[in-house]
């Protein structure tokens, strides 16, 4: 079956249905449309909302002082916009839920086309697996040291945080099972507490430290007094301070990820995706100003033994059983955004499968019909994120995997934007476009992208040894490295991405659409070829 799709140059082109977009791409639907813009945002809240600070705070605060509370969130909250900004034009021009990969595919040459998106896929897979992981075990080792607060007598150790956190990932799998329409109530339950939580936060702890008479820090203090606690000069610290909120305001491209769950996703997505972002930027600025101004002494918040100064600070004002009910109802409502990591993670592994990049995939990109799930790439993922939490029980090897995460996390989608950028003639922009400001939005992207890329190599500390040295960049160089190794064993298998742009429309110059849920999967589909000629899309 031949489809095509015609899509006006100037986005103001009659509107295509969101299932034929995707069948004119070369696939069958099979996803039934579930997610609108409030279940999209949700799915983001659910997992990186402000309640992120509570865990992160400590590198504002150490590399910073107050002026990490303040500038140290807002300078990285408004570099990184043009990042949300980029992401959402790529998924409103081609919403699919393979993103990046499909992206990459669809943007680079024919010649490199497709090995770049095996190994953008490849990485993106690596980098779903690690945060996964690290989620888990943030979420297990946080929920540990509150009741270790309640029980002083118990002293977990890092075997029994790992079990936790691998009791949470087959939890989180088993909630997948549920129908996705039910399963998006998770979405909005979870959403719905975290706000409340962030709501009780900003508005008790002021009213709590008025009570108490004890002294605010001032708003010169908040806005201008730099402290460094840490062993790095200046020059280091401060772009170190910025990493509580390069960490916490993540999460928000997941609607690109479920862009074939969604209703009309070409416009939904992208508005779902800048939202987020903005969401959990407000939010986060408002949360770490509070806790500025009722840290009287900053010195002592860095000083902190436990880690988490603002869990300090909460049972401080409000009591060891008060503070600690709060935290243990903040950090189980953000456990709850696993299911929603893993489902968002799991659409993207079954995508790279459909599309050949996984061995079976007549398993692995098979969607259940009756819960409308790809079941078989969430198992996939359980059994990955457990054994890589095995593998964590080195100390050393967890710091590597963990931090593995971000730099992972930043190279998949810094490729398809470079892509916007150096082969802007073979892009064809969906209904969200910026037009002559597309260009400089998607430069300024990247350059925050290799800029943080850089500053999370860093070790924590210039005194480092080996075994605290930051593998991480050596650990991605590797991942790259092992899927170029690998392409040549499944490039007979792995998808092409041929569409043409012909007169200002989108043509699909496949003959056939193949379903994610067939046993084989389409050799020959989609390279995005440019006019060879040097003509405008």
């Amino acid at each position: 079956m031949h489809q095509s799709t015609t899509r006006s140059l100037t986005g103001n082109d009659e509107p295509v249905s969101a299932d034929l977009e995707v069948q004119n791409l070369g696939y069958v639907p099979v996803y039934r449309r579930v997610f609108g813009i409030l279940g999209s945002v949700c799915s983001v809240i659910s997992v990186a909302s402000p309640i992120g600070v509570f865990v992160a705070v400590y590198y504002q605060i150490i590399y910073g002082g107050y002026w990490g509370l303040s500038w140290g969130w807002i300078i990285p909250a408004i570099l990184c916009v043009s990042q949300p900004l980029a992401i959402a034009e790529l998924c409103s021009s081609i919403p699919v839920n393979g993103a990046f990969y499909w992206w990459t595919a669809a943007l680079a040459p024919k010649s490199i086309s497709r090995p770049l998106s095996f190994i953008v896929g490849w990485t993106n897979c690596m980098s779903l697996l690690t945060s996964l992981a690290s989620f888990a075990y943030a979420s297990a080792s946080s929920i540990a040291y509150v009741i270790s607060i309640l029980r002083p007598d118990w002293v977990p150790t890092n075997s029994m945080i790992m079990g936790i956190a691998m009791g949470m990932v087959l939890f989180w799998g088993l909630i997948n099972t549920l129908p996705m329409e039910k399963f998006q109530w998770v979405f909005f339950v979870t959403t719905a507490v975290m706000v409340l939580t962030n709501f009780i936060y900003v508005i008790a702890v002021p009213v709590t430290h008025a009570k108490q008479n004890l002294p605010f820090a001032s708003a010169a203090q908040v806005f201008g007094e730099y402290t460094n606690s840490s062993l790095y000069d200046e020059s280091i610290a401060v772009p170190m301070s910025f990493f509580c909120a390069v960490w916490v305001i993540t999460g928000w491209q997941a609607p690109a990820f479920i862009a074939e769950e969604t209703q009309n996703a070409s416009r939904v997505a992208p508005r779902a995706i800048i939202t987020s972002y903005i969401a959990i930027a407000f939010g986060g600025v408002v949360v770490c100003l509070v806790t500025a101004f009722c840290i009287p002494d900053i010195l002592v918040a860095a000083a902190d033994p436990s880690g988490f100064p603002m869990y300090t600070l909460v049972i401080e004002h409000w009591g060891k059983n008060v503070g600690c009910g709060f935290l243990m109802v903040l950090l189980l409502t953000g456990n709850m955004g696993g299911p929603s990591l893993l489902l968002t993670s799991a659409s993207q592994v079954a995508a790279f499968a459909r599309d050949g990049g996984l061995p079976f995939p007549h398993i692995f990109s098979h969607i259940h019909q009756s819960s409308n799930m790809p079941l078989a790439a969430i198992g996939l993922l359980v059994s990955g994120a457990i054994l890589i939490l095995l593998f964590a029980l080195s100390t050393m090897a967890r710091t590597i995997i963990f931090s593995l995460a971000v730099i992972a996390y930043l190279l998949t989608f810094a490729i398809p934007i470079l892509l916007r950028i150096t082969c802007h003639q073979r892009f064809v922009p969906g209904p969200l476009t910026y037009g002559r400001f597309s260009i400089p939005i998607h430069m300024w992207a990247l350059s925050t992208i290799c800029y943080f890329i850089i500053m999370e190599s860093f070790p924590s500390s210039p005194d480092w040894t080996s075994s605290t040295f930051n593998y991480s960049w050596v650990i991605s160089l590797g991942i790259v490295g092992l899927a170029s190794v690998l392409w040549p064993t499944v490039r007979k298998n792995f998808r092409s991405i041929e569409l043409q742009a012909f007169g200002g429309e989108l043509h699909d110059v496949n003959a056939t659409v193949i379903t994610a849920v067939s046993s084989k999967v389409g050799n020959g589909s989609a390279q995005r070829s440019a006019n060879e000629d040097g003509k405008a899309h």
